[in-house]
């Protein structure tokens, strides 16, 4: 008999166990798995319970009560009329003294106004009846001059009165005197002109003869002939 040839069961135990291993290059083109991904994340923890809140998340929350604390604390729109309405008394009651004042000093300023003007009238009055005063007077004196020199004229003599030295009196003299600057500025335009007895000024114009008599005469004719006053 022929013996059998035992089979080498450590060759087929050897290739089946340790299959070929691919190449270097042989992995690139095969399909291949995915990577398992890890998980970096710390396991999740049951935070309810005892567990305390996170920072963030009380702060958040106190953030929220202060703004609620400040909302509470702002005046409503009742308080805001009712202080609208204290400015607007505060106002009205300044400004009714502001105006009481100004009315009292319009009062006031009236009153100084008329009697400004009563003044003013007054002394218009009164300087018209010192014209007229000083007229009379001026007319007297002359008068009185001219009776003077008439009786002089006339050679009587009264016993017991001292007369001055005979001629012209002193109050001519000084009215002449007085409208030298008139006369000066009469020689210059060639004007013609005379005295009269005791006191009186003719100057000749086309118009006719002025006469100047009285002082209110002298600064009438100096502004309508531009004379010196």
């Amino acid at each position: 008999m022929a013996t059998k040839k035992k089979r080498n069961t450590t060759g087929n135990t050897s290739s089946t166990d340790n299959p070929p291993t691919k190449s270097s290059l042989q992995r690139f083109f095969t399909e291949q798995s995915e990577p398992h991904q890890v998980n970096k994340m710390a396991p999740a923890t049951n935070t309810r319970g005892s567990q305390p809140s996170s920072p963030a998340t009380s702060e958040g929350s106190m953030d929220d009560t202060d703004i609620r604390a400040i909302l509470t604390q702002l005046p409503s729109k009742k308080d805001l009329i009712e202080m609208f309405q204290r400015l607007e008394n505060t106002f009205s009651e300044k400004l009714q003294a502001v105006n009481a004042d100004v009315q009292h000093l319009r009062t006031r300023v009236q009153a100084l106004e008329d009697s400004e003007e009563a003044t003013e009238r007054l002394w218009l009055e009164c300087h018209t009846t010192q014209n007229q005063h000083t007229d009379a007077i001026m007319y007297l004196q002359r008068k009185l001059d001219d009776l003077d020199n008439r009786g002089r004229r006339n050679n009587l003599r009264v016993r017991g009165i001292v007369e001055s030295p005979e001629g012209t009196t002193e109050n001519p003299i000084k009215a002449r005197r007085a409208l030298k600057p008139i006369t000066s500025a009469l020689l210059e335009k060639q004007i013609k002109f005379r005295w009269n007895f005791p006191f009186a000024l003719s100057v000749s114009t086309q118009s006719g003869i002025k006469t100047i008599s009285t002082p209110m005469d002298s600064q009438t004719s100096s502004r309508h002939w531009a004379f010196p006053a």
